[in-house]
């Protein structure tokens, strides 16, 4: 399902505006994807003896990841990264197929087992299509931004076209914040704006890298960062609330689809497993947390729990 602002003068990057409110089957549709994903990141953490292969949960992040994965369409293409699992719950790939990955079996339908979880990639009818690409952070930059390129040159040759049951296609490339500091990253935002091409950067601010926190790593946040592309248009929101972010993302999808035009969707967020699964607890209680860290980290229940409780009611 498909939410779309109403149809009047788009605003400004940045700029507030008031939507219609979402429909509840939409609300419990997010909700139920929330328990979910919560779920699995549970199940994986108590069957440590079995969840052995490497991997990183979205909890923390499933707000904003719900919210882009439910009004991703069959014609787009998209480029997930390693903790986007609510992502590819919400495009509608199923919690088994997930495992399959995630233990490394032969019948898992992205890789048949190679490549680490939540690594998709996927040419499914009906699902955007996920390219493969690289484990290395960042590395989704370029290719994304050539599949954007590759969607203008043929629209513009008239191969590409919208019609009354069909929009025109996007790409959705998604980062961690730290891989913004890398330098691919930044010759593909420069190629983004230098031809103006419909692809959406999506960066998932946590406030960590792998192993290091955002003062150690960076002197500003992505949305500072693309204000010095000119032309990308730009969007901060709070990745924790699934209604903000789906009218933001909305809004940006309505942009993409209707105008030639790159932009950074930038939100800060918690992740409640950052210290748990990217270095080990034991490794991570010596040498990365920090004195509040915990508590921080915690707090990301608050949005998730608030959630549940606005719509106990449908």
């Amino acid at each position: 399902m498909s939410y779309m602002p109403a149809e009047d003068t788009l605003p400004l990057a940045g700029e507030a505006r008031e939507f219609e409110p979402l429909p509840q089957d939409l609300l419990l549709r997010a909700y139920t994807l929330m328990c979910t994903e919560r779920a699995m990141a549970d199940l994986y953490e108590r069957r440590r003896d079995v969840t052995k292969y490497v991997h990183s949960t979205s909890r923390g992040h499933e707000a904003i990841q719900i919210a882009v994965g439910l009004q991703l369409e069959s014609q787009d293409y998209a480029a997930p990264y390693y903790r986007d699992s609510s992502m590819l719950l919400a495009i509608g790939i199923e919690p088994y197929e997930m495992m399959l990955q995630l233990l490394a079996k032969r019948d898992d339908p992205f890789s048949g087992g190679r490549t680490y979880y939540s690594h998709p990639s996927l040419k499914r009818p009906g699902f955007p299509t996920i390219p493969h690409q690289s484990s290395a952070t960042g590395m989704q930059a370029i290719p994304s931004t050539g599949s954007a390129q590759a969607i203008k040159y043929l629209e513009h040759r008239g191969q590409i076209t919208a019609s009354e049951v069909q929009k025109l296609p996007l790409v959705l490339c998604s980062f961690g914040d730290g891989s913004i500091t890398e330098g691919e990253v930044s010759e593909a935002f420069q190629e983004a704006v230098l031809h103006e091409l419909p692809i959406i950067y999506l960066v998932q601010d946590n406030g960590w890298g792998i192993s290091v926190s955002k003062e150690e790593m960076r002197a500003m946040d992505a949305y500072e960062y693309a204000a010095g592309f000119k032309g990308m248009e730009r969007r901060r929101v709070d990745g924790s609330d699934f209604v903000q972010s789906y009218q933001a993302v909305a809004e940006a999808m309505a942009v993409g689809r209707t105008a030639l035009a790159s932009q950074c969707i930038q939100h800060p967020a918690l992740a409640f497993d950052r210290i748990l699964h990217s270095m080990g607890a034991n490794r991570a209680k010596r040498s990365v947390r920090r004195p509040g860290d915990l508590q921080l980290l915690l707090d990301v229940l608050a949005p998730f729990l608030e959630f549940g409780h606005e719509r106990s009611h449908i």
